[in-house]
């Protein structure tokens, strides 16, 4: 059966959640009263439904009213707007944990008047949250808070840009010390493979091999992977662009081992999560004594390793799927292993011969007397 012919000023986007399930979501494009670009409003997911909502938003904006701002401008207040920054929200991967956040910041801030904003009640968040504990007895880590702050922050400014909030809101976030420095040795990663388990040792072996992100290898399915010219193609990137890599022969060995089963999906590692994942390592280094090395330690580890071997950084970005150098420099992290390695390196290789100095006189001729000096 064909698609659906659409009424004017409605259109479809369809894409596939991370279970692999195919969704259509509706919307309409309006030009608003003195605005030159159309809006996008969203109608859900049900074709009917969608229709309805369509009709009677043309009969606002024939109006000269704004559909999208109609129903939260009746109250101004924080909870509809939070609804509505969900709303449009709706098709990206992290709407779960922006759900999260947004019934957080419920929790403590309830359905204030946007107009009574003071940047003083974030402070008061910031104090709140870090009296609480979580599921593991101990208190949310910064990055955490700053996570459901930027919700909160978005929100608001949301409201601001649609003239709900009578000035633009300031939002601090807290410091952060995130950035990690640990790499893995060799002998490290030799000794992490022999005590791990398959299938847990072939997702690492991805790991070293092609850079990739966790959640990009234990997502791996079948159909994108190309051994005619030995390619893997990702489609759910953290970006959302499509990118495509060479694999390496061990990459295209580990792949051609893992026996086939029919799941719908058609995954290389059916079933696993990253968090079995992050498990299954984390008992690895601890059994053998490895410090503080997680599995994502991996994916810096062959940035460094590249660097080190004279890969430009535009290949590397482009084998990692990164699009900022800024983020590129926080994982290219060599160590004092790599600099004492490259040292004893050059160290090994033959000398230069040296040239001897010619011999001077110990003493310099007298000058003589007699000659005129000008």
């Amino acid at each position: 059966m064909g698609k659906r012919q659409l009424p004017p000023h409605m259109y479809r986007r369809a894409y596939k959640t991370r279970g692999g399930f195919s969704r259509t979501l509706y919307y309409a494009r309006f030009t608003l009263l003195n605005e030159t670009r159309t809006k996008p409003i969203p109608l859900g997911d049900n074709f009917e439904n969608a229709k309805v909502l369509r009709d009677q938003y043309a009969i606002q904006v024939a109006n000269g009213e704004d559909p999208t701002i109609a129903k939260t401008l009746r109250r101004p207040t924080f909870f509809p707007w939070a609804e509505y920054w969900l709303e449009l929200k709706a098709t990206q991967a992290s709407l779960e944990k922006y759900t999260a956040a947004v019934l957080r910041l419920k929790e403590f801030f309830a359905d204030f008047p946007l107009k009574s904003y003071q940047p003083s009640r974030a402070e008061a968040y910031k104090v709140w949250r870090t009296q609480q504990m979580t599921q593991h007895n101990r208190p949310p880590k910064p990055g955490t808070i700053n996570r459901e702050l930027s919700v909160f922050r978005s929100i608001l400014t949301l409201a601001y840009a649609d003239h709900a909030m009578p000035g633009k809101p300031t939002v601090s976030l807290l410091q952060e010390d995130n950035e990690r420095d640990r790499t893995a040795s060799e002998e490290e990663y030799a000794a992490i493979l022999s005590t791990l388990k398959e299938p847990y040792r072939s997702v690492v072996v991805l790991l070293w091999e092609q850079g990739m992100r966790e959640s990009e290898a234990v997502h791996l399915n079948r159909k994108q992977t190309n051994f005619l010219d030995e390619s893997i193609i990702y489609t759910q990137t953290k970006r959302k662009k499509t990118r495509r890599t060479p694999m390496t022969p061990v990459t295209v060995a580990t792949l051609r081992a893992i026996p086939q089963e029919n799941t719908e999906e058609d995954r290389y590692f059916p079933g696993m999560t990253r968090y079995q994942l992050y498990w299954h390592f984390k008992m690895a280094c601890d059994a053998l004594g490895v410090p503080d090395l997680w599995v994502h330690d991996i994916r810096r580890t062959f940035m460094t390793r590249k660097e080190l071997e004279g890969w430009p950084p535009k290949l590397i970005m482009m084998m990692t799927g990164l699009s900022q150098l800024r983020t590129y420099d926080r994982y290219n992290k060599p160590g004092f292993a790599d600099l004492q390695k490259l040292v004893r390196r050059g160290a090994s290789t033959k000398a230069a011969p040296v040239v001897a100095a010619p011999e001077l006189p110990e003493q310099p001729p007298a000058l003589d007397a007699t000659v005129e000096m000008p």
